[in-house]
């Protein structure tokens, strides 16, 4: 199921949510960023689809936090945003609780309960 963030922009889902794009996009969602290990390919037109891969569980490197985080920056800017990881749960709300953090809107925590809140 695809949730909200305290942003109207920035939405969080499972690799379902993404493949499901192609069949209803109800949200208007325009990028759908996956940051699992599992690839989607590409099915909704007019969709872009970015794959930045991160470990499940294991300690993630400075340098692919910031590619992940500079790809929500670019994109979101052009419409909204599905960032998804394979079941929506761990790695695509840590990357959203440190996005909402990054530019200003809580500090981490403060961001993990919004986006609890917000589901």
């Amino acid at each position: 199921m695809i949730t909200g963030t305290p942003f109207e922009r920035l939405f969080l889902g499972g690799i379902r949510d993404a493949i499901g794009l192609s069949a209803s996009n109800k949200l208007q969602i325009k990028t759908a960023i996956n940051v699992s290990i599992e690839k989607t390919e590409p099915r909704g037109t007019g969709l872009t689809y970015v794959h930045l891969p991160l470990p499940d569980g294991d300690v993630v490197a400075p340098w692919a936090l910031e590619r992940v985080l500079i790809a929500i920056a670019r994109h979101i800017r052009t419409g909204r945003l599905l960032l998804h990881c394979a079941a929506g749960m761990s790695r695509s709300v840590a990357i959203a609780s440190l996005y909402l953090h990054v530019v200003g809107y809580a500090n981490y925590g403060e961001a993990l309960a919004a986006i609890a809140d917000s589901s």
